[in-house]
């Protein structure tokens, strides 16, 4: 679930500058949090969704990427290998979406099959879906709260039901107030 943090990324500019063992410190937590959840949501990826032969292509990752199955400009074909590899924790800001957020901390799936895995079937904004019936019933149900659902990493972090929420918002509270105390500058509001 998402966490509003105001001003968290000039505290990370400024933990960066002034206090960056801090700041490591904090980006080493958060990752050991989300790894979990990272691990688990790899853990849902089949190694061949049923009935889909012909959207499947075997192998390891790195074979994978380097055939023309994967090329861009075509529809993804599905390699559970790299689907795995896909799904990862990073601490690289997105750029500001248009509701006006930046993400700081997200598990992401990288891989462009493993994004069809995961969101194929949920509803768009004209409430019609987005991939037919027979493809979403072999990949199988999605999990989550509307706007929020998935079958990897959606799933995942439903399961945990809020745990690492709760954890990463008391890491950059604690780390927060260690730099305030460090620096004796202003505190950041978290909600």
């Amino acid at each position: 679930m998402p966490v509003e943090v105001r001003g968290l990324k000039e505290a990370r500019k400024a933990l960066r500058s002034f206090a960056p063992d801090l700041e490591k410190n904090l980006n080493k937590q958060v990752r050991a949090f989300a790894a979990p959840v990272v691990n688990e949501a790899k853990g849902y990826v089949q190694s061949s969704p049923g009935g889909l032969t012909n959207w499947i292509v075997g192998g390891s990752a790195a074979k994978f990427k380097k055939s023309t199955e994967s090329k861009k400009g075509s529809f993804p074909k599905f390699n559970a290998s790299e689907v795995k590899q896909g799904i990862r924790f990073s601490t690289a800001p997105t750029k500001r979406n248009p509701k006006g957020f930046i993400s700081l901390y997200r598990i992401l799936n990288s891989s462009r099959a493993g994004a069809i895995y995961e969101r194929a079937g949920t509803v768009n904004k004209n409430h019609s879906k987005t991939a037919r019936p027979n493809f979403n019933e072999q990949l199988g149900g999605y999990v989550g709260k509307p706007h929020m659902q998935g079958r990897l990493i959606f799933k995942a972090w439903a399961h945990d039901e809020g745990k690492t929420t709760g954890k990463v918002a008391k890491a950059v509270d604690d780390t927060l107030r260690e730099f305030q105390a460090q620096t004796n500058t202003k505190s950041v509001v978290i909600k």
